[in-house]
């Protein structure tokens, strides 16, 4: 579903009464902008937001986002493969745009499937040939991405110190499914030198600093924001981008001042993580005070609330906020 700036507020304005307000920010779940080298000459922008399982797809407002032309579901990851395999060879030319289908799924988006048989060969095409050392304390993944297993209480410990050459299909098994890594692998499917990744609701940002690596390693000039409203969580992402060699700079102060800070050129600094909550307008918001095992915390605009939209009550501090305006900003 391609749809603007405009109408992803909208749509936030729109279902947020209906989740509870405290819902909106954290529904927002990952954000992935990329440029499509599928139309070289436009200045494609992709933000896939979720709203309780539905992805959506946008643009800016005088932009298109074009994927190459499906008959059915199962073509599309093949397709997409053809159209990497292609681009690998110099001189070659994108390939010609077909319109593409559409699939209704559950809820008010539409989405492209790539269905399990293309995982794999999607998944291979970012595996690392020299992995890093796990140095006793990380996890190693297929793609070379070290992730410091102690930092996460939640996570099975015993994953700390080991290397896993196997792709994540079904699952990683402990955060996220063949799909989401398939969803990122994609995203650096494209001939352009530049890539730009925005996660909101980050976390420790495992998808800010994967896409900053991998395109990297692809010879890409990257660079992401993770958006994070919780402190302790926001000391993971900067953590977590200081394990996998990206510079962080971690951003703070009133809306005002954030909005300012990310509009800032910085030339030697690859992620910004911004300590602030996502949302359509800049204001403040309550957000809980989570204990370090609890990665379900969600803002409440509500100031004389403690109850958030799981039924428990836990205490609140004021929290910035950014938008997708501020963060997409002139990429």
């Amino acid at each position: 579903m391609v749809v603007g700036l405009r109408e992803i507020r909208r749509e936030l304005d729109r279902v947020g009464p209906l989740l509870s307000s405290a819902h909106v920010e954290h529904t927002i779940h990952v954000l992935t902008l990329m440029r499509s080298a599928i139309a070289p000459n436009r200045s494609a922008v992709v933000a896939a937001a979720k709203h309780g399982g539905t992805r959506h797809s946008a643009r800016k407002e005088h932009d298109y986002v074009n994927l190459p032309g499906t008959r059915g579901p199962d073509e599309y990851g093949s397709r997409m493969l053809s159209s990497m395999r292609r681009r690998t060879r110099p001189g070659d030319s994108p390939p010609e745009m077909e319109p593409h289908l559409r699939y209704p799924m559950y809820g008010n988006g539409l989405h492209l499937p790539v269905l399990p048989p293309a995982m794999p060969e999607i998944l291979e095409t970012v595996r690392c040939a020299d992995l890093p050392e796990n140095e006793g304390v990380f996890l190693v993944d297929w793609a070379g991405i070290r992730t410091r297993i102690a930092m996460l209480p939640w996570a099975p410990q015993e994953l700390a110190g080991t290397t896993s050459t196997d792709l994540p299909i079904p699952t990683d098994g402990y955060r996220s499914e063949a799909e989401e890594y398939a969803g990122l692998t994609l995203s650096l499917t494209n001939e352009r030198e530049d890539y730009f990744v925005i996660e909101a609701g980050s976390g420790w940002a495992p998808w800010t600093v994967g896409g900053i690596a991998l395109a990297r390693r692809a010879g890409k000039r990257a660079r992401g924001i993770a958006v994070e409203a919780d402190p302790i969580r926001a000391s993971w992402a900067m953590q977590h981008a200081a394990d996998n060699g990206i510079t962080a700079e971690l951003i703070t102060g009133t809306p005002a001042h954030i909005a300012a800070s990310i509009a800032e050129r910085r030339e030697h600094v690859e992620m910004l993580v911004v300590l602030a909550a996502c949302w359509s307008t800049e204001t403040t918001l309550r957000f809980p005070t989570l204990s370090d095992d609890d990665m379900g915390g969600a803002v409440l605009t509500d100031h004389d609330r403690t109850m958030d939209y799981r039924g428990a009550h836990f205490d609140h501090v004021d929290v910035p906020t950014v938008t997708l305006e501020t963060l997409v900003g002139e990429s």
